[in-house]
């Protein structure tokens, strides 16, 4: 079985109404959705925002349903000028941006025990791209950093975001951590609905943009649910 994770419900807000063949597993306060075809599984959860929940949840879809693999699919703001409004981004390696435990001897964004970088299960993610290839998308596999902080053009130089991201979200690396601590190789899919380059402040591009980035993530859930 697929487990599919999605932070928000505005992210696929139509998943319902088009997917209506589903069944509800109610676990740990979550509404888990399971879809059966042929002799292919899925499950969806929505995890809502940040690293916290991004993190149980994933661990609820894993403890719940017998899980191979787990994609997780969002939005994410862009922090370099040449990333643009509704790329694709599946990140070969994510990090955290906001962890500071410097005093303690570590590097910057690094956790006891963990590396600073979590790589991404490079197998599942050419799968996933030769799925997605008749949707044309102009696919990124730069660093994606996770944080539980908005980042915009007042507070991105309070962090020491590593030089190699081009993209920030607030779950990411969590649902990777998570994912690899239970041996369940995890793909993230990300599109762009912001920039800290926007000459609009960027929270409110993403409330411009979240509905235009929902249909691609509609697509993309689409074209995956029963192919993997």
């Amino acid at each position: 079985m697929i487990g599919f994770v999605i932070a928000l419900k505005n992210e696929l807000p139509n998943l319902l109404k088009e997917f209506i063949n589903f069944s509800v597993l109610k676990q740990n306060g979550y509404d888990i959705f399971i879809w059966k075809q042929h002799n292919h599984s899925a499950c969806l959860i929505y995890s809502g925002v940040g690293k916290v929940n991004a993190a149980m949840a994933t661990q609820t879809l894993i403890n719940s349903c017998k899980v191979t693999n787990i994609i997780n699919i969002g939005s994410c703001g862009a922090i370099k000028p040449n990333v643009h409004l509704n790329n694709v981004i599946i990140p070969k390696i994510v990090s955290y941006f906001d962890i500071d435990l410097t005093a303690f001897g570590y590097e910057p964004n690094r956790l006891p025990h963990l590396p600073v970088q979590f790589k991404i299960d490079q197998a599942l993610i050419k799968k996933i791209r030769k799925i997605l290839q008749p949707l044309n998308y102009k696919i990124s596999h730069d660093e994606l950093v996770t944080g539980e902080t908005f980042i915009n053009q007042n507070n991105f130089k309070n962090f020491k975001i590593s030089k190699n991201a081009i993209v920030v979200d607030m779950e990411g690396a969590a649902i990777v951590q998570t994912c690899k601590h239970n041996n369940i190789p995890c793909v993230i899919i990300k599109i762009v609905s912001d920039s800290i380059f926007d000459k609009n402040k960027n929270e409110i591009s993403w409330k411009n943009n979240i509905l235009p980035i929902s249909k691609i993530i509609n697509q993309t859930f689409s074209s995956l649910v029963f192919k993997l």
